[in-house]
């Protein structure tokens, strides 16, 4: 068997959605390790069966995903980000929650029109 550290730096170029896997090498080898010094795992995000990867894929995309996910009434009024970025890239996904209006507080935030 390969030595832990490599097979945590392995671990790192191994993408769970590009490959469609449930663990990663170091979740199925039951490997422990210190996260603050090591790489961690990508982690995934699932939003409309689209799914996107915090390490390999665009992080305002993820993140903007993520805030999407937290939404649990339908009838809001605004939504808001960290980025501008990441609500730029919303404003595509939001037609679930009503009509897009404007764009507010400094460009973090989506106003809707139901």
């Amino acid at each position: 068997m390969l030595p832990t550290e490599i097979l945590i730096y392995i671990n790192t170029f191994i993408c769970k959605r590009q490959f469609n896997i449930q663990q990663n090498i170091i979740e199925s080898l039951d490997i422990k390790y210190n996260c603050s010094s090591i790489t961690q795992p990508c982690n995934i995000v699932n939003y409309k069966g689209i799914q996107v990867c915090d390490k390999h894929d665009n992080i305002h995309l993820f993140n903007c995903f993520k805030v999407l996910n937290r939404i649990t009434n339908k009838n809001i009024s605004s939504i808001h980000f960290d980025t501008k970025e990441c609500c730029f890239i919303a404003k595509s996904y939001i037609s679930d929650f009503g009509n897009f209006s404007h764009f507010c507080c400094n460009g973090k935030g989506i106003m809707l029109s139901n």
